[in-house]
């Protein structure tokens, strides 16, 4: 892990990770562990159905097209 925003950090780590065939290998098998028990594509799919059905249902909202929309800062 680096900071964020930090390519320097990034850089550094990355070529850590490609010089380093062992660790580059483990940090492979840690990443698909993690991702065997965390994306479960059944769950993925429950939630984005929920989080579009909730948005579908609300109110509608004001679009580019309708003529009173108006963008913040804009005459």
């Amino acid at each position: 892990m680096t900071p964020l925003a930090s390519p320097l950090d990034t850089a550094r780590e990355l070529r850590a990770l490609l010089l380093d065939r062992p660790w580059r290998e483990r940090c492979a098998q840690a990443i698909a562990r993690r991702v065997a028990q965390s994306y479960d594509k059944v769950a993925i799919d429950r939630i984005y159905r929920a989080i579009y059905d909730e948005h579908i249902a609300m109110p509608t909202r004001p679009t580019l097209e309708q003529p009173d929309f108006h963008l913040s800062g804009a005459a």
